[in-house]
This record gives structure tokens, sequence and C-alpha cells, in this order.
């Protein structure tokens, strides 16, 4: 089976970490669009603009499932993606809403980048299954440029570590159950976030939730009704609109385990 899977950068690579061992005999098409990251912080005119630009893409390499790594994307046209695309689509929020709903919890914090919070679709999907769960957002549209151009290691640490600080206490203080990485670049900050902050004020601990890991366990019980019939190679191909160095060597590390052979074009 060909899948599709996008980001607006480096983010969707946590999303394929997850794929990976759902379908480790697949052929694997990552598009990240490296050149025109974040788009948290732009118009949505212009990431419609880059949306089809992706979905034209994605149709001509005649893909048989396509995933939307990206928040962004799918919180401002998820419906218009289903009607361009002529393949099944899944995403990050939905599943997400899902777990929330299975585990009962009652107070919920969401970070995401500016348009990601704006349209409140964590809160929206999260209400819809658990009316009685309380939903707090935060926007953070600092940490996908530092993630995307620091290397994660940066002259800008102390500043960007004080704005994590600040949200991530706004949160614990409000005496949040559950924290949802609400955008797919988010978990590379995990090591220091997960660490630093387990527990609330009031000393109970905190889950972290990848919706990466909620979409894998869905298409894991998804896989036999979506596969396609027709055998494909173990394959991964990277395709990125704009040389990154910390692309290369981040996916180089989540297929390290993996016996899967490898490409990477610039576009």
């Amino acid at each position: 089976m060909k899948i599709g899977i996008y980001d607006s950068g480096i983010g969707g690579l946590s999303v394929l970490k997850e794929l990976l061992p759902v379908f480790p005999t697949d052929h694997f098409i990552y598009y990240g669009d490296t050149r025109n990251a974040p788009y948290g912080s732009k118009s949505k005119e212009a990431l419609w603009k880059i949306n089809t630009v992706i979905l034209n893409f994605f149709e001509s390499n005649k893909i048989d499932i396509l995933i939307v790594a990206c928040n962004t994307s799918s919180a401002l046209f998820l419906d218009e993606i289903k009607k361009y695309s002529n393949v099944p689509v899944f995403e990050l929020i939905q599943p997400t809403a899902e777990k929330i709903k299975i585990d009962k919890f009652k107070k919920v914090t969401v970070f995401g980048t500016t348009r990601t919070i704006d349209s409140h679709c964590y809160k929206t999907s999260i209400q819809l299954l658990a009316p009685n769960t309380n939903v707090q957002e935060i926007a953070c549209p600092l940490w996908v440029p530092f993630i995307e151009t620091s290397s994660l290691i940066d002259t800008n640490e102390i500043s960007i570590y004080a704005d994590m600080s600040e949200k991530v206490l706004h949160a614990i203080n409000w005496e949040t159950e559950a924290i949802i990485y609400g955008c797919s670049h988010y978990p590379f900050l995990n090591r220091h976030l997960e660490k630093t902050w387990g527990h609330n004020s009031s000393n109970h601990p905190v889950k972290w939730i990848n919706p990466a890991q909620t979409l894998a366990s869905l298409l894991k019980k998804e896989k036999q009704r979506i596969s396609s019939p027709v055998d494909s190679v173990p394959k991964i191909e990277f395709i990125i609109t704009k040389s990154s160095t910390l692309f290369t060597t981040l996916s180089k590390q989540i297929i390290k385990n993996s016996t899967t052979t490898h490409n990477l074009n610039i576009i």
C-alpha cells in the first residue's frame, strides 16, 4: 500500500515514527513543506493554495491513503481535503478526541499553533464526544519556528524555554489532567516538557498526549479494512521543498532501526 503523509516541515516525522511499526511493509511518501514552514501564522487563503499543491502532488503519485500530519491544515481544511482527495483521509484531531472521552479526563489543555487554537478544532471535537470535559487552549506560535530552525539547541534557547515554562505552568496551575500536543512538531520537545512537568499543582500526574500515537492505534485497528490488495515494496520517499539539515538528520534518526529503503528529494 502506498501511504501519503504531509506536514509543514519536520513535524510530521513524529507521526511517521509512530506509523512505521503499524505499516512495516508498505510504501510511504512523506512531503515536508520546509519552504513554507511554519503554516500557523499564514493566511487561510495562502494555506489553502499550499495544500492544493500538495494534494495534487499526491494525486499524481497515486497513493492509497492520505495522512494529514499537519494540525493547522486539518483544523482549517479537513472537509475540503476530503472532498479534494479521492482516497481515504486520516488526521490527528478526531482520534485524540476519542481518547479523551475513553480516558474520561475532566480538564484538558491543548497547545497548538495560532491557527489551530483559533479554530477551536480540538475543543469542539472533544466536547462533542465528552461535553463535561473542560478544554483550555493555548497558542504557542514561537515553538514551530524554533524547532524548524534551531536544531533544537540555539542561542534562542533561554527565551523559548521561558515561553514554554510560562505556558506549561499556566496549564499545570489550572490543574489540567492531560496536555495535548496540538501540533506534530511539539513532541520533539517532549524530553524537556514531560521530564520537567509530570504533575499538576495538586501533585496529580499529568498525561502528555501525542496525537500521532492515537492515530497509530486507530490505523492498527483499521489496517485490514484500508489496506490495498496491491503488493508494495517497503520504502520511504522523503520529499522536501527546501534543503534542511535538520530534516535530513531527524529523518535518518527515525528510520535508523528500520530495514525499509529510503531516499530524499528536494523539489
